[in-house]
């Protein structure tokens, strides 16, 4: 009876000490696998632990995106047009309404008055008015007014003037035409050349009038001082009477422009 229990005793000894040899092993191996308190600390994702990592950690270069160094040169463009400010268009509007600069006048003292002179008068297009700055109803046009002046164009006559002095547009070098309103009583133009109402006296070709020809009324009866001063462009008269007529006409000083062109007589008008 007793060799059954020791061998028993022998077979629980063995199945104790391979129970004891399997935990054993178990234990070092799952020490081995689980890390330490360093290793933890270095393998935890976290802000805290980042720095604990060990060295051979792979750490990956930042991305960047490199800046050009020069900017794209932008397409230029325009400043806004600034609105005029208050005093700039106060200035325009004062300088649209001042009024044109004004020609000489002589005062009468009765009301009327007449053109002495240019004045400050800058425009090349003379306008007399019917009335002076001061009201005076301007009648007259002073002896050589605009005499030798080279830089008028044209003259503008109003029904108004009643009396043009001697010489008054004489040596006018750059004067073309002259016009008169067809409600003045004592002058008239035809083809801008200066006539009375009645167109008996010539009273002057302007000197810079590009017509090549000229005809006479026999009814003209005076041709008045320096009419045809220089005439560079005439070069025909045709003249309505015969030559005895002709010799009949009141032929003012200083009418060069006449001689030195042909007159053709008996044209019929």
């Amino acid at each position: 009876m007793k060799k059954p229990i020791l061998y028993i005793s022998i077979a629980a000894a063995i199945v104790a000490l391979i129970s004891g040899l399997a935990i054993f092993s178990a234990c070092s191996h799952k020490d081995a696998n689980e890390p330490n308190d360093s290793t933890e600390k270095g393998t935890v994702v976290g802000s805290e632990h980042l720095t604990d990592a060990p060295d051979h950690t792979v750490t990956f270069p930042e991305q960047t995106t490199e800046q050009p160094t020069e900017q794209p040169t932008e397409a230029p463009t325009e400043a806004p047009t600034e609105a005029p400010t208050e005093t700039e268009t106060e200035t325009e509007t004062e300088t649209e309404t001042e009024p044109p600069r004004s020609l000489k006048y002589y005062s009468y003292g009765n009301g009327t008055c007449a053109v002495s002179g240019i004045g400050d008068y800058n425009d090349v297009y003379v306008i007399i008015p019917e009335r002076s700055p001061s009201g005076d109803v301007v009648t007259a046009i002073d002896d050589k007014a605009f005499y030798d002046n080279t830089s008028i164009k044209a003259v503008q006559i109003p029904s108004t003037v009643m009396t043009i002095g001697e010489q008054a547009f004489a040596g006018c070098s750059s004067l073309v035409y002259i016009s008169v309103s067809e409600n003045n009583k004592a002058f008239s133009e035809l083809g801008g050349v200066l006539y009375s109402k009645d167109k008996t006296k010539l009273i002057l070709f302007p000197t810079a009038n590009p017509s090549t020809e000229i005809t006479i009324s026999v009814k003209v009866t005076e041709i008045c001082d320096m009419a045809f001063f220089s005439s560079p462009a005439l070069k025909q008269i045709k003249y309505g009477g015969t030559v005895q007529d002709w010799s009949k006409i009141k032929l003012g000083e200083k009418n060069y422009g006449l001689y030195s062109a042909s007159v053709t007589f008996g044209v019929v008008q």
